[in-house]
């Protein structure tokens, strides 16, 4: 068979082009990842429970556990109960809107679910102020157990709509909303330790 100088060059040039959106592809997803890693505000809390790992997860995990330890602080309102839209929420995919007292609501999506060592959230679609600030935010937990207690890790991050608005949003992040989980930290353990 013979092979044409312009088969050739046609081959060459179809291999490099596809090279190039490839590269492209890769740049444009490490782009998007780096604006976002830059719009993204953290924060981290870890804590031990007095209980055995399946215990505790399970218990953070529930279904109905928002209101009994998301409560009012300052400019944060309490969570009044949810209800899921899909799934039974220890499925990812699973989504339910949750309801707090002043009358605000959010969506919350389950991304990631390992039983008894690690589940992810994602929060979005905000009625409260945070839509002014935020695009979303994620949640997620890491269990360990050692010995008859769980070493607990909880990372909440907010991504901002802009550089300028994370400029507003991380003072928010730092302060109240590090005080609203160490709250919550707070009756977590009470309620696992001490069942109240």
């Amino acid at each position: 068979m013979k092979i044409t100088g312009r088969v050739i060059t046609s081959t060459i040039l179809f291999g490099i082009s596809g090279v190039c959106c490839l590269f492209a592809q890769t740049t444009d997803d490490q782009y998007k990842t780096s604006r976002m890693d830059k719009l993204a505000t953290p924060h981290t809390e870890e804590f031990v429970v007095n209980a055995p790992i399946e215990k505790v997860f399970d218990f953070i995990v529930a279904e109905d556990v928002l209101p009994k330890i998301l409560k009012k602080y300052f400019i944060i309102p309490a969570v009044t109960g949810s209800k899921i839209h899909q799934g039974d929420w220890l499925t990812p995919g699973s989504y339910r809107t949750v309801f707090f007292a002043n009358g605000d609501t959010l969506k919350e999506e389950l991304t990631n679910f390992d039983r008894p060592t690690y589940f992810a959230y994602k929060v979005s679609e905000f009625s409260s102020f945070q839509r002014r600030f935020a695009s979303h935010g994620t949640g997620q937990w890491w269990f360990t157990a050692n010995g008859d207690k769980t070493e607990v890790k909880w990372t909440y991050t907010f991504y901002a709509k802009s550089r300028f608005k994370r400029f507003f949003l991380k003072p928010f992040i730092n302060h109240d909303f590090r005080t609203y989980m160490k709250r919550s930290i707070k009756l977590i353990k009470e309620q696992i330790e001490n069942g109240k």
